[in-house]
C-alpha cells in the first residue's frame, strides 16, 4: 500500500482492531524477549533502522519503508527503512529513534522499543543494528523529510509473511523479497526477512549472509 499523500485521514480502528494489536505487539515483544541476537564480531561503521509498526487505514498493523531521494548520496532510489550512521557515543536504540522523527516525522517514545535484530555488515561499509519499535500511531501522521525520502510505503504483515514465504533465503543471488510495489534486496530485505521470521512468528533465523547485490555499496 502506497502513503504518498499526507493529507489522507487513516479510520480509527473497531474494538477487534485495537486487540488484534495488542495482542500483535505482546507476541513481538515475548518473540524478541527470546531472540538471542548476535551481535558483530567485527563492527564496521555503526548505524541503526527502525523498523516500526503504525496503524493503516483499517486500523492493520503495517511497516514504514520509503525509497530514498534521489539527490542524495548514498543508496538514492533505493528502498529503504527510517536509519542511519550513529553519532558519537550514541546507541543504536537512541539512533532508531533520532532518524524516524528526522527521516518520516515520527516520534517514538522509550517504551516503544520492543528489542533489536542481528546486526547486519553491508557491503558498503555499515554495521546496521534494526531496532524494532511499536508506534500504534496513524500512517496519515507520517511527515516524511523532502530531503530524504522520494515516496512512502506501508507494508501489511500479510504481504510481507507472503513475500517472506516465496523467497529463496540465504546466499542464492536471487534473494530478494516480492513485494507489492517491486523486489527489494539485501540488507533492507534481510532485516525484513529476520523480522518476519523471528520477531513475528518466533523462529530463529539468521541473515548476515544473505546475498546484497552489487548496487548496495551505492
Amino acid at each position: 500500500m502506497r502513503a504518498t499523500d499526507r493529507r489522507s485521514v487513516v479510520n480509527t480502528p473497531d474494538d477487534g482492531a485495537a486487540h488484534g494489536a495488542q495482542g500483535l505487539r505482546a507476541a513481538i515483544a515475548t518473540n524478541l524477549g527470546r531472540f538471542q541476537r548476535v551481535p558483530a564480531a567485527q563492527p564496521l561503521i555503526p548505524a541503526a533502522v527502525a523498523v516500526v509498526m503504525l496503524r493503516d487505514a483499517g486500523g492493520e498493523a503495517c511497516i514504514p519503508m520509503f525509497i530514498r531521494a534521489a539527490g542524495l548520496a548514498r543508496h538514492p532510489g533505493q528502498f529503504a527503512l527510517p536509519g542511519g550512521k550513529l553519532n558519537p557515543g550514541e546507541r543504536a536504540e537512541v539512533a532508531a529513534l533520532r532518524e524516524l522523527r528526522e527521516e518520516l516525522g515520527l516520534a517514538v517514545a522509550d517504551d516503544g522499543i520492543l528489542g533489536s535484530l542481528d546486526d547486519f555488515d553491508t557491503r558498503s561499509g555499515f554495521t546496521i543494528t534494526p531496532v524494532v519499535l511499536w508506534s500504534g500511531a496513524p500512517a496519515a501522521e507520517l511527515q516524511p523529510s523532502d530531503d530524504e525520502v522520494a515516496e512512502v510505503y506501508l507494508l501489511s504483515m500479510p504481504d510481507l509473511r507472503a513475500a517472506v514465504a516465496g523467497a529463496r533465503p540465504g546466499t542464492s543471488r536471487s534473494f530478494c523479497l516480492e513485494l507489492p510495489w517491486g523486489p527489494v534486496y539485501a540488507p533492507t530485505g534481510a532485516i525484513l526477512y529476520q523480522f518476519s521470521e523471528g520477531a513475528l512468528d518466533g523462529r530463529p533465523s539468521r541473515v548476515n549472509d544473505f546475498y546484497q547485490p552489487p548496487f548496495a555499496r551505492r
